[in-house]
């Protein structure tokens, strides 16, 4: 497994913009293996994980008809709020597009009434719980204390000598009870599978050791769930763990950097080529890619990983290099300290005229500018248009798939699944290469240099592209053109979303450095606001629709404005609770569900803007 963080020093990951020189195809088989021995661990691990209930049901059966009735008593809740939004669209289509979208009058009564059987099972579960932990203490204070004892600090390889000896020991002893026996044979089984996935894996150090490590923090983050698989669509990370090494001095081992030659005499070269050994045995291989550096890394850095990430965008793969770096320099401030008392920055959302606001202060707000907004919002709408462009072609391309007489069975349709959005348009032009042949580029190419000379728009809709071509042309014509429309308005999409993104992050840079240089320290909320989002829905007070108000907060992000301040002011700036004495300043609370538009109409002259 990775080494575990044990160094005081704060941690930092630096992205660059990468491009790959070695083939493409070394690359995906890398992350394909990757994402295969992840799902591999998965397995182990839910595996583990059943026999862990099966035990522990078997000898605490109270507990265990406890855990049914929540389990039983989540689904209902869950069927509850299926049952809301269906009645709420029905709503929606009789109202004709009514955006108060109403609740059934016994809503709010039936959740609270299962939510409180739900608490009192978990409840009544707390002490059952416990008794059967207690069970298992004294066998796992003597394991610990045994492996301690025989280990005596020696190294992995020591460790697990000395973990199998005590633990073959115990098993050999009857003074452990049977459901630590039992759980001792299960966990030993789900490490000896551990070890022969990582063998039959067929990756190098650098790539497993990642793999490990994010096994690990989905096992912490799924918890008391089992994790996840994973689908392989050709993105992933192929990273290298470094020991004891700075950034001046890496330029050996399984890492090579080195700096490119400037482009031209007096220029600042800002390129370097990175090596990545792959090599596992005999099968010496690399990856090998350049990077360009926007800033260079403190030379004593401490770099802990090496990482080559890649994204796909349409038919595209992006590359970039992560760093993973620990210095002293990263927890100092960026900027002198001002001359105004220490305050508190409370972290909320409410609408305001420049925007949203996200965080405020004694004397003053800091926003999420409206253009920023607006640009999001733009890029929404972009990625909505393509969203329902695929699911017209998904209609149209399942009669290719169940109608059609040719190679496009039923059969290949089931393994494409209409999901994945890049083999759904490889579809599409695979069907449009069926029925014209060899003249599918040439009739594209005809049809775009005319409709770009009368500066018209590419696309057609079936019934337009119908007037054109009759029959299976007509159908193959237009899969061309969604395709390469499809493909478009995903990259801009994306692009549009990023370059926002980019211009949000900025402002709010520029916002932490005015704070930095006005006030000697800071203190901010500490509270976790995707914890608050997944636990009720947030809303903003006034009256735009809902699904608005959640988009714009989700894209102000009071959260990210915290990171970055973090990052400006250093130890000047720390987390706390907000203070119970200060006055409320915003909506950062958890709201209720909305009301009838009426009543809000009736209230809203008295309604606080910002409560």
């Amino acid at each position: 497994m990775p080494a575990r963080k044990t160094s005081p020093l704060p941690t930092r990951i630096w992205k660059f913009s990468a491009r790959l020189v070695s083939p493409q195809d070394s690359v995906h088989e890398i992350l394909w293996r990757s994402n295969r021995y992840y799902n591999a661990l998965v397995a182990i691990e839910r595996g583990r994980h059943a026999r862990y209930r099966a035990i522990r049901d078997a000898h605490a059966p109270e507990l265990a008809m406890l855990e049914e009735k929540w389990e039983a008593l989540d689904r209902a809740i869950g069927e509850l709020y299926a049952e809301a939004k269906a009645q709420r669209a029905e709503w929606w289509r009789e109202s004709r597009g009514d955006k108060a979208r109403l609740l059934p009058a016994d809503f709010e009564a039936r959740k609270e009434a299962l939510a409180r059987e739900q608490k009192a099972a978990s409840e009544a579960a707390k002490p059952l719980r416990a008794a059967f932990t207690a069970l298992l203490e004294p066998a796992r204070a003597a394991y610990k204390e045994r492996r301690a004892a025989r280990a005596n600090g020696g190294g992995p390889r020591i460790q697990s000598a000395a973990n199998a000896a005590v633990l073959a020991e115990m098993l050999s002893e009857a003074d452990w009870h049977p459901a630590w026996r039992a759980l001792a044979q299960s966990d030993d089984q789900a490490h000896d599978e551990a070890l022969a996935a990582r063998a039959a894996c067929g990756l190098a150090c650098g790539p497993y050791l990642g793999v490990e490590e994010a096994i690990a923090r989905a096992k912490k983050d799924s918890a008391p769930h089992p994790p996840r698989f994973r689908r392989f669509g050709g993105e992933g990370l192929l990273r290298v763990q470094i020991r004891e090494r700075s950034w001046a001095t890496l330029s050996g081992g399984a890492v090579r950097i080195e700096p490119m030659p400037p482009l031209g005499p007096g220029k600042r070269s800002t390129l370097i080529r990175v090596t990545l050994d792959q090599s596992r045995g005999a099968d010496k291989r690399s990856v090998v890619f350049t990077a360009r550096l926007h800033r260079l890394p403190p030379d004593d850095a401490q770099v802990k990983w090496v990482a080559l990430a890649v994204r796909k965008l349409g038919r595209k793969m992006r590359y970039e290099l992560q760093l993973t770096l620990e210095h002293a320099s990263f927890a100092e401030p960026k900027r002198p300290a001002g001359q105004r008392a220490p305050e508190h920055l409370s972290l909320g959302w409410a609408r305001r005229p420049e925007g949203i606001r996200v965080a405020s202060y004694p004397g003053g707000e800091v926003y999420c500018p409206a253009h920023v907004l607006d640009a999001l919002a733009y890029a929404d709408s972009v990625q909505g248009i393509a969203d329902r462009l695929r699911d017209e072609a998904v209609r149209r391309l399942r009669l290719i798939a169940y109608k059609a007489g040719h190679r496009f069975s039923h059969a290949s349709w089931q393994r494409l699944g209409g999901r994945d959005i890049a083999r759904l348009r490889g579809f599409a032009l695979d069907y449009a290469r069926h029925v014209f042949g060899a003249r599918r580029e040439a009739l594209w190419q005809a049809w775009r240099d005319q409709r770009l000379s009368s500066h018209k728009e590419l696309y057609l809709p079936m019934h337009e592209v119908r007037w054109a071509r009759r029959g299976s042309h007509a159908l193959a014509f237009w899969c061309l053109l969604w395709a390469c429309k499809h493909k478009h308005l995903e990259e801009l999409a994306y692009y549009r979303r990023r370059r926002a993104l980019h211009m949000r992050d900025a402002h709010y840079r520029a916002e932490a450095i005015r704070l930095a240089t006005e006030f000697s320290s800071l203190t901010i909320d500490s509270y976790s606001v995707a914890q608050m989002k997944m636990r009720e829905p947030l809303t903003l007070p006034g009256e735009i629709p809902k699904d608005l108000s959640q988009s714009q907060m989700h894209s102000a992000a009071p959260g990210r404005l915290r990171e970055i301040l973090l990052e400006v002011m250093g130890a000047r700036c720390t987390l706390c609770e907000r203070p119970r004495d200060a006055a409320e300043r915003g909506a950062a609370r958890v709201a209720k569900l909305p009301r009838p538009r009426k009543v809000r109409e009736e209230t809203r002259a008295v309604e606080p803007e910002a409560e």
